[in-house]
């Protein structure tokens, strides 16, 4: 299962580190764990083919991962061959990764989504948003672009049911009940309906996908809600104190336990996904900004 977020890893190392001594290593295990997931991986069910014969590994986050990683990869190497130890088949690790973001749109339901849960579904838009700019000259690109701007605004415009958060809702809810509402409860039972949480590290992952869908489309309304949610992390919250604190560290979670709708509780812990995605996010969306305001007529 974890086998994408690796090699997420791996290919962001290729990107950067592509033309040192680790290089070659990182070529060849990215090379390997490309042709576990999506070849060797169908035989035990953790990879299926989708009706158009794409291989999808695992589910949207995960697959999403591994593109991310496919896709730092051909920054570097996109003439790197990947060979099916069954049937011999060759083909290009960029070939490969483009039919790796075919079927992340193959299986995207029809309003939009992927799956009910926060967590996953921003992985898979900002690896489609990254195919748009690493594989531009592909014929997909517009039918990949327009599946994460669908993606995107089907999160948007879901509220959160008033009676269990009282403030503008700024983050993304763990669960998503129906079409047009999501959760944040937690740790809910048949007897305990849980209670409200917000965890960071799906803020990060939201950062992440609306910075990259901002840097290829332009629209402001994805800068405006992740700029909101590092602006909650910087003080615009009710504690009005820092989340993303002077070391760079950002809490695991925060939670309403008197159940009035407003956050109460803070996990001070500079949790290590928390800090890990929302730097991740927050360093794609300096650079989304950066970049557009370069493109802006005078």
């Amino acid at each position: 299962m974890f086998n994408g977020r690796a090699l997420w890893c791996i290919g962001e190392g290729l990107r950067h580190y592509g033309q040192d001594d680790l290089g070659p290593a990182l070529k060849e295990t990215l090379g390997l764990g490309v042709r576990f997931c999506l070849f060797d991986a169908l035989e035990h069910g953790y990879a299926r083919q989708t009706a158009a014969g794409n291989t999808y590994w695992y589910d949207a986050g995960e697959m999403g991962y591994l593109v991310l990683g496919m896709l730092g990869g051909c920054t570097v190497a996109p003439e790197m061959m990947i060979e099916s130890p069954k049937t011999g088949q060759r083909a290009t690790l960029a070939e490969v990764t483009a039919r790796g973001l075919d079927a992340l749109v193959e299986r995207q339901r029809d309003h939009g989504q992927w799956q009910v849960y926060a967590n996953k579904d921003p992985i898979a838009i900002a690896a489609l948003a990254d195919g748009v700019t690493v594989l531009h000259d592909h014929p997909h690109v517009e039918r990949w672009r327009q599946a994460a701007t669908k993606a995107a605004d089907s999160w948007l415009a879901v509220g959160v049911a008033p009676e269990e958060y009282a403030a503008p809702v700024v983050h993304f809810g763990s669960v998503l009940r129906k079409r047009d509402q999501m959760s944040f409860l937690w740790d809910w039972t048949e007897d305990d309906p849980g209670r409200p949480f917000i965890f960071f590290y799906i803020s990060g992952h939201w950062i992440h996908a609306l910075a990259r869908l901002y840097d290829v489309t332009g629209d402001e309304r994805y800068r405006a809600r992740a700029e909101a949610m590092v602006s909650y992390l910087c003080g615009a919250n009710p504690w009005q104190v820092r989340l993303l604190n002077e070391l760079g560290g950002v809490y695991n979670w925060v939670e309403d336990r008197n159940g009035d709708g407003i956050e109460d509780h803070l996990k001070q812990d500079m949790y290590p996904e928390s800090t890990a995605f929302c730097q991740i996010g927050i360093n794609h969306l300096l650079g989304a900004i950066q970049r557009r305001e370069r493109v802006k007529p005078d």
